[in-house]
C-alpha cells in the first residue's frame, strides 16, 4: 500500500466517511450518497471524489468542518445513561454498561453491535475483560457479578454475596480469579466456580475501584475514605 499512498489516503478517509455514517447507513443506506457528502468536512478526500454526484436541487449546503477531527464514530443503542465502558485486551470488543440494565459489546473498529446483555436488574457501574479474550465480567447496582461468555453473548453464572452495589470488577490476568469493589471489602472470586475465595477487608466506607497488578500478585484498591490501598494476596494488606 505504501507504493500508492494516494490510494491509501483515500481508503483512510473512506473508513473514516463510513464510520461516521454507519447508523446512516444502518437506518437509510442511501443516504449515504447524498446526506452524508454534503454532512462531510470539506476537505474529506471522499467529498472531494464523489461531490460533483450531490443533486443539484440541494442548492445551499450546510456549514461543515474542513477536515475530520478526532471523534471516530458514534455508538448509538442506549436507552438511558452509559455507567461504563471498556475495551478488550485485543482492542477488538468495546463493552459499555448502562442504566437500562443493560451491557451491549461492539466491534471496535466497525462499531458493530455484537451483543446485547440484558441479565442485569439495576444500572451496570463497570466491567472486565479476562485477559485470554473468553469471558466479561459486570458488577451492577443489583449487587451481583456476572460472568459472561463474549463469543456467545450467553451468561455463564451468576455470583451473588455482596451488600451493597458493585462498584468495580477486575480480573487477574490468569484469567482465573476476579475481584470486586462494594460496600467496604474487597473480594476475590474464582471465576469458573464462583466460589468465594478470599476478602480483604478494613476499610470503612465503600470500596469503589479496584485493579489487579499485570503480574497477578497484587490488588489495588480505593475508598470513600481518601485511601488507596495494595494489597499483597498471600499476605494480605502490603500499603496504604
Amino acid at each position: 500500500m505504501n507504493r500508492y499512498p494516494v490510494v491509501a489516503e483515500l481508503l483512510r478517509d473512506a473508513q473514516h466517511y463510513f464510520l461516521m455514517n454507519s447508523q446512516l447507513l444502518d437506518e437509510t443506506p442511501l443516504q449515504i450518497y447524498f446526506a452524508g457528502l454534503i454532512f462531510a468536512p470539506h476537505e474529506s478526500i471522499t467529498r472531494e471524489t464523489f461531490e460533483q454526484y450531490i443533486p443539484s436541487c440541494i442548492c445551499r449546503l450546510p456549514e461543515t468542518e474542513t477536515a475530520w477531527d478526532t471523534k471516530l464514530q458514534f455508538l448509538e443503542g442506549h436507552s438511558d445513561y452509559v455507567a461504563s465502558v471498556k475495551f478488550s485486551y485485543d482492542n477488538q470488543i468495546l463493552a459499555s454498561g448502562s442504566f437500562n440494565q443493560m451491557m451491549r459489546l461492539w466491534g471496535a473498529k466497525t462499531g458493530a453491535l455484537r451483543h446485547t446483555l440484558k441479565e442485569h436488574l439495576d444500572v451496570v457501574k463497570s466491567g472486565s475483560f479476562s485477559p485470554d479474550g473468553q469471558l466479561l465480567a459486570s458488577g451492577s447496582r443489583d449487587k451481583a457479578l456476572r460472568i459472561w461468555d463474549i463469543a456467545t453473548g450467553a451468561l455463564q453464572q451468576t455470583i451473588e454475596g455482596h451488600s451493597e452495589d458493585i462498584n468495580s470488577v477486575s480480573i487477574s490476568p490468569d484469567s482465573c480469579l476476579v475481584t470486586t469493589g462494594s460496600d467496604n471489602i474487597v473480594r476475590l472470586w474464582n471465576i469458573i466456580a464462583g466460589e468465594l475465595q478470599q476478602t480483604l477487608d478494613g476499610y470503612s466506607k465503600g470500596v469503589n475501584l479496584v485493579a489487579f497488578s499485570p503480574n497477578g500478585q497484587l490488588v489495588v484498591s480505593g475508598c470513600d475514605y481518601r485511601t488507596v490501598r495494595l494489597w499483597d494476596l498471600a499476605k494480605k494488606l502490603l500499603a496504604t
